[in-house]
């Protein structure tokens, strides 16, 4: 007769540490200086801000978006892109570089 008596220990080591493991690890999964809610209240208040504005019809006129916000990159990147979008929608044709555009939105 054979006797195991590790076999109950080494049974409830592995089931506490597959529980458990996963609570002590971290990881960071953006790059962004900003938190989950400071993001959100940016993304909100320029969406809000540009549901404001209203744009001429710029039927068939390219628009170049320049932004000068003192922000980061990603905040940058996100107004830009609103304010493309919202271009877009009063008709304009976003440009990819200034030289090629009508008219330069800053």
């Amino acid at each position: 007769m054979r006797c195991r008596p590790f076999l109950p220990l080494t049974v409830t080591a592995a089931l506490l540490l597959a529980v458990f493991g996963g609570c002590s690890t971290t990881r960071r999964i953006t790059n962004s200086t900003n938190t989950g809610l400071q993001q959100l209240l940016t993304t909100e208040a320029v969406d809000r801000a540009l549901a404001k504005m209203s744009f001429p019809n710029l039927g068939g006129r390219s628009v170049y978006v320049e932004v000068g916000a003192p922000a980061d990159c990603g905040e940058k990147e996100y107004l830009r892109r609103a304010v493309a979008a919202k271009l877009a929608e009063a008709g304009a044709t976003v440009a990819h570089r200034h030289c090629d555009a009508d008219y330069l939105a800053t």
